[in-house]
């Protein structure tokens, strides 16, 4: 399910992670999409 989330999170163009736990410099959007 958490996969899935992140999906729908990529292809919205909106940031899935969380600075404030994970360290990051700041709001990013994880994941890529590659079309076959």
């Amino acid at each position: 399910m958490g996969f899935a989330w992140l999906a729908a999170e990529a292809l919205a163009g909106r940031p899935a992670n969380l600075p404030s736990v994970s360290g990051a410099r700041g709001r990013r959007i994880l994941g890529a999409i590659h079309p076959a």
